[in-house]
């Protein structure tokens, strides 16, 4: 991975170092990549002192949490309009694709709060979901599981491809661990070479799957519940009309 060339050692700075901004910094980061990112980096690839970096970010889930906000603010999301269905299957896709082209974002973010761009996508569905005729309890219900599920797939495939800080165990060696075993009964058999070819399958078409049940289900809620008065401005979520 290309970083900073370094200055010959006992080579004097000459004058004052550059300034920075705060974009400098992210964009330092979305350079060295998530995987590997850290503030020492990031101030050797701007030629500052770590201390430097702190005077623009208070620490590194910040600084990787507003680097993710500058990769969501330059997705070209889809419009939020029309079916429904549609509309989450194109933001699921966008969203994997742009965890994909950023291996190691899904580890580095996952134990940190949600970023604040990536909040508000979730709350512009949430509120085209209600126009869809969804209760917004069942609305968020459904879209917290795609999401989940399209991070949870990635982390996924960022441990079984290395981009973890403690990798685990390779695509092939989990497809080997679901070998069938001819001692085992004819349904177990059948249930290991299941799980082994869900391994081996592209990872978009097995996720794909798994978003297709989800939007099923989210399709019978949509039938099935009530839709309730739901005012966002409201503290308690509800509409004055039900209080």
């Amino acid at each position: 991975m290309p970083t900073a060339p370094r200055r010959p050692k006992g080579e004097p700075l000459i004058g004052r170092p550059p300034k920075i901004t705060r974009d400098d910094v992210l964009t330092a980061v979305l350079d060295i990549g998530f995987t590997d990112v850290t503030v020492p980096l990031v101030a050797e690839r701007l030629d500052v002192t770590p201390a430097t970096i702190y005077r623009h970010v208070p620490d590194r889930a910040t600084m990787l949490a507003l680097a993710w906000d500058r990769v969501v603010d330059d997705i070209p999301w889809p419009t939020v309009a029309g079916d429904w269905r549609a509309v989450l299957l194109a933001y699921a896709e966008c969203l994997w694709e742009a965890l994909a082209e950023h291996p190691g974002v899904v580890t580095a973010l996952s134990s940190g709060l949600m970023p604040e761009r990536t909040m508000d996508i979730l709350l512009a569905l949430a509120a085209h979901l209600e126009r869809e005729s969804f209760a917004m309890p069942d609305a968020m219900l459904v879209i917290d599981t795609v999401i989940d599920t399209v991070i949870d797939h990635r982390l996924g495939l960022e441990r079984l491809d290395g981009h973890t800080p403690a990798p685990g165990v390779s695509r092939a060696e989990m497809a080997s661990s679901w070998e069938p075993h001819d001692d085992e009964a004819a349904a177990l058999q059948r249930a290991r070479a299941a799980m082994r070819d869900a391994v081996v399958t592209p990872p978009r078409q097995w996720l794909n799957r798994k978003l297709s049940l989800i939007l099923d289900g989210g399709e019978k809620l949509r039938d099935t519940t009530e839709r309730l008065p739901f005012d966002l401005t409201a503290p308690d979520g509800r509409s004055s009309a039900t209080q």
